[in-house]
């Protein structure tokens, strides 16, 4: 994608977020009642680089893990 390996695929959920002056970015999370144990959730950002591949840079994947 874009010059970068897209690891979070497909897209179930697509955010426009932005960060504070020190290009940090802070989210809670609860997870929804019902949620099976140890399910997995992937994410990725991507962002506006000018010097990147395309314009744009991809940050890489994380996990959440349900309790």
């Amino acid at each position: 994608f874009k010059g970068g390996v897209l690891a979070a695929f497909p897209p179930a959920l697509m955010l426009n977020l932005a960060t504070n002056g020190s290009g940090a970015l802070t989210l809670s999370f609860t997870w929804p009642s019902g949620v099976p144990p140890a399910t997995s959730v992937f994410f990725q950002y991507a962002i506006p680089d000018a010097a990147g591949a395309f314009g744009v840079a991809l940050g890489h994947p994380g996990e959440g893990v349900t309790p």
